[in-house]
Formats: C-alpha cells, structure tokens, sequence
C-alpha cells in the first residue's frame, strides 16, 4: 500500500514540475517574442499531456503494477490540485472545455502508468 501511494505522490510531482516548467518556458516566450496567447494554444495543450503521460510513466514505474490506476490517480491528484487552486484562489469555476481536457490528462497519465509498468515488467 504504501509504495503505491508513494508512486502516485511521485507521478504527482513530476507532472507538476513538468506543468510549471513548461509554464514557465510558455510565459517567457509571451513576454520576450511577439507570440500571442492564440497561437500558443495548441503548444500549451500538448505540453500538458506530454507531462501528464511522463508522469504517469514515472507513477507506472514506481507502482510497478497496476499503472493504469496508478497513473490516473497521479492525474486526478494533479487536476484537484488545479482546481482546488481555481475555484478557491482565482475564485472562478470550471468549464466544460476544462473538463474535457481533465479527461484527456486522465487518459494520457493512464496510459503512461500502463507504459512504465510495461517497462519494469520487460526488464
């Protein structure tokens, strides 16, 4: 029990890293370039998934079983981070565009801790 708790802090952490380091690139380019937040979009989205499956990945590795789980659970601690932060900090609600990419982050960390898994059961 305990390792699987840990590698869902873990998965957690990393895809929180990844999220604010990418966030940080992103909002360095919107200061020093003339890029507009309309063309980042995209860039913005997929930077996201890309952290949510290495943290999923990182949570599949820790579990060593049971990825899939592993690494929705680390995604789903990340999303209620996020809007835990939202609703109670920026005092603003949710959308359903935010739901929807919720569920794409829930995919993508999932199939991560189904592919760290993989990768320890292979070696």
């Amino acid at each position: 029990m305990r390792t699987k708790t840990a590698s869902i802090g873990y998965g957690s952490a990393v895809t929180l890293i990844l999220l604010l380091s990418f966030g940080l690139l992103i909002s360095l380019l919107l200061r020093f370039t003339s890029l507009s937040e309309q063309w980042l979009y995209w860039p913005m989205i997929i930077c996201s998934v890309i952290s949510f499956l290495i943290g999923g990945i990182v949570a599949g590795v820790k579990s060593k079983e049971k990825g899939l789980m592993a690494g929705m659970l680390a995604a789903a601690m990340v999303c209620f981070i996020i809007l835990a932060f939202q609703y109670l900090g920026l005092e603003t609600s949710s959308s359903l565009e935010q739901g929807i990419l919720f569920l794409i982050f829930l995919l993508s960390s999932g199939a991560g801790g189904a592919l760290g898994v993989n990768t320890v059961s292979a070696s």
